[in-house]
């Protein structure tokens, strides 16, 4: 049977490489970004009136859900 010459595992028809360490850290930390800037843009479109005068604890609420998602779908791999 083949090998990947990148990952030394069996090569067949579905083969996917494992993703890296690095790779993952990546990914959570672009989740955690775009979570945050979600959070923020839909504080702003929401509450017009500005309310709302804190706004960390709904961007890092935001970010840390975006992030968890992500790494509980990049687990069903």
């Amino acid at each position: 049977m083949a090998t990947c010459p990148k990952c030394r595992g069996h090569l067949t028809t579905g083969h996917r490489c494992r993703r890296t360490a690095r790779q993952q850290t990546l990914d959570l930390a672009l989740a955690g970004v775009a979570g945050g800037l979600t959070a923020l843009v839909m504080t702003a479109v929401f509450d017009p009136q500005q309310v709302v005068s804190e706004y960390d604890g709904y961007i890092m609420a935001g970010a840390i859900a975006l992030a968890m998602l992500t790494q509980s779908l990049m687990q069903q791999d």
